[in-house]
């Protein structure tokens, strides 16, 4: 290895790690229940390159639920998964009424929860009389500027 090459390894990009720093992963509290009031508390990303609101199975073994049919799903990174989908009602933790909102169940996810644009603006909009609340994860409710 030349000096040269050293000096070019050991250069930071400070553009990827501003983006990096300024990048956050935006986390939402909700409640999952089934038709018989059982209720699943979850942690969920807000993931706006979803398509689909999916979940891991685990997250909700505790509620019974139907499949409305099977979903094949492609990930970013081409792989397949297979999984069931299936309608739950769902709220903010910190609001007070429940919409329905499909999931696709899957063993394989990288998160607890992975909520798709739309479910999550329209999660925001039921708690949008929720008074705000900021904390280390996630700022709930809904302003105008976001419609």
């Amino acid at each position: 290895m030349s000096v040269d090459d050293m000096s070019v390894s050991s250069v930071i990009d400070k553009d990827r790690v501003y983006a990096e720093k300024e990048t956050a992963l935006h986390y939402v509290d909700i409640d999952i229940t089934d038709g018989c009031d059982n209720v699943a508390s979850v942690n969920a990303l807000f993931d706006s390159g979803a398509e689909n609101s999916i979940i891991k199975v685990d997250a909700i073994k505790n509620l019974h639920y139907q499949s409305l049919g099977t979903v094949t799903l492609k990930g970013f990174d081409g792989r397949r998964s297979h999984g069931d989908l299936v309608s739950l009602n769902v709220k903010l933790s910190t609001a007070n009424h429940s919409i329905p909102v499909r999931f696709v169940v899957c063993k394989q996810v990288s998160h607890a929860c992975l909520l798709s644009l739309n479910d999550y603006r329209r999660l925001l909009l039921q708690g949008k009389d929720v008074e705000i609340r900021h904390d280390n994860t996630c700022m709930y409710g809904y302003g105008d500027d976001d419609r």
